[in-house]
């Protein structure tokens, strides 16, 4: 006897998951590598050392001793001579003058 043809359904065609599965893993893991080499990028280009911090401040803090001391001091440049600029403040206010009133 011959036993009737009965269709099952057995879901979807599960012999290309695996290809599916593989690529799909293969580019997660591209992109989380790809992630990772451009924080270690960042990393290199932004991150500062604690020595360096430091030497960036005292060159700073030299930058301003020297601006300071050019400007409250006394000195001679190849265009003239240099006054404190409080002093050179005093010497405007003296000569400033104020606007006549109709």
């Amino acid at each position: 006897m011959d036993e009737p043809e009965s269709k099952v359904d057995e879901g979807p065609d599960r012999r290309k998951m695996p290809w599916l599965t593989m690529t799909v893993s293969l580019l997660s893991f591209l992109l989380f590598f790809g992630l990772v080499v451009v924080m270690i990028y960042l990393n290199r280009v932004y991150y500062q050392s604690p020595d360096e911090e430091a030497r960036r401040l005292q060159v700073l803090e030299e930058l301003r001793a020297a601006d300071r001391k050019t400007l409250e001091g006394y000195g001679k440049t190849p265009k003239g001579y240099r006054i404190p600029i409080e002093r050179a403040m005093e010497l405007m206010e003296g000569t400033r003058r104020t606007p006549e009133k109709p």
